[in-house]
């Protein structure tokens, strides 16, 4: 099963995956919030906001200036 050979629900393994689009999208590109969560498959910028800070643990506009400050 996936979870045997990953040791990861599928869920869990695609909700990783995004985050690390995310996490790659809100350092290097200059694309709008809303964008970025467009095309990692959110409805809504508050859905990607609220989700991302869960993961991440700050929101997405503080996570991408602390990027680019340190860049």
């Amino acid at each position: 099963s996936f979870k045997e050979q990953t040791n990861l629900t599928p869920n869990v393994y695609w909700n990783t995956l995004r985050m690390e689009e995310a996490v790659r999208q809100l350092q290097w590109s200059q694309e709008p919030l809303i964008s970025v969560a467009c095309n990692l498959g959110f409805t809504t910028q508050g859905n990607f906001s609220r989700f991302f800070r869960d993961h991440v643990g700050v929101p997405p506009t503080l996570y991408r200036e602390a990027a680019r400050a340190t860049a």
